[in-house]
């Protein structure tokens, strides 16, 4: 498949064997979003609209705090609190409601973020592209193989676009090889757990743990949760 724009993220980050492709694109996606709200982006009318009604989750406002652009941070923050005080007693539509319906505007708002809503629509494009991928170049199907895992929450989400995007043929094909490469992790993690959890029983007092038993707590929460991530 002669390769596209959209698809030049994608392969660069399967080209690579190490954790998580879709982690790495995560990050990438992650930086250059933070670079841009907190550069010409944030004098733009459409994105500081954005930025006043979803603000920023909690890891997202500590990287853009951490931007050495104390200007930027300051309009953007200045502005979103001047939304947030309109909301609870200007004049808006949720002024003057009830306590609940305060409360869960603030609820909505602590869940919200903008650079998460971004970074999460250019990603249901990249499971996509990942489908098609699949789908039309073997080359892929080989990088597929070869990665080492894929974490449980970026697995889940490319499992939801080969079920939209792929035919039952593609689908079968598709659950083979992934499914291949979750499995073989997941046994060797468990098999690494097992060992690292032995080390404590009587019976094995005096034992060194090996590189596998060392590493694999944090391998298994890398797993399941990585970092703060969509």
């Amino acid at each position: 498949m002669q390769e596209k724009i959209y698809t030049i993220p994608v392969n660069e980050v399967f080209s690579q064997q190490d954790g998580c492709p879709f982690c790495r694109l995560f990050e990438k996606l992650e930086a250059r979003e933070i670079d841009t709200i907190m550069g010409a982006a944030m004098m733009e009318p459409d994105i500081r609209m954005e930025t006043n009604r979803h603000g920023f989750c909690g890891r997202h406002l500590q990287q853009v705090s951490a931007v050495k652009n104390r200007l930027s941070l300051g309009l953007t923050l200045d502005t979103h609190l001047q939304e947030i005080r309109k909301n609870l007693f200007g004049k808006s539509l949720l002024s003057g409601k009830s306590a609940a319906a305060q409360a869960s505007y603030l609820k909505e708002l602590k869940q919200d973020c903008y650079v998460c809503r971004r970074i999460d629509g250019f990603m249901d494009k990249m499971f996509q592209t990942a489908v098609l991928l699949f789908e039309r170049d073997w080359e892929f199907r080989k990088k597929l193989e070869s990665q080492p895992f894929f974490c449980l929450p970026h697995y889940g989400r490319l499992l939801e676009a080969a079920s939209k995007g792929l035919s039952s043929k593609h689908q079968k094909e598709f659950l083979r090889i992934a499914g291949q490469v979750e499995e073989n992790y997941l046994n060797a993690l468990q098999q690494d757990m097992g060992d690292f959890v032995a080390l404590f029983d009587y019976r094995s007092s005096g034992a060194q743990p090996g590189e596998g038993s060392r590493t694999a707590i944090e391998r298994l929460i890398t797993l399941l949760a990585p970092g703060d991530q969509n």
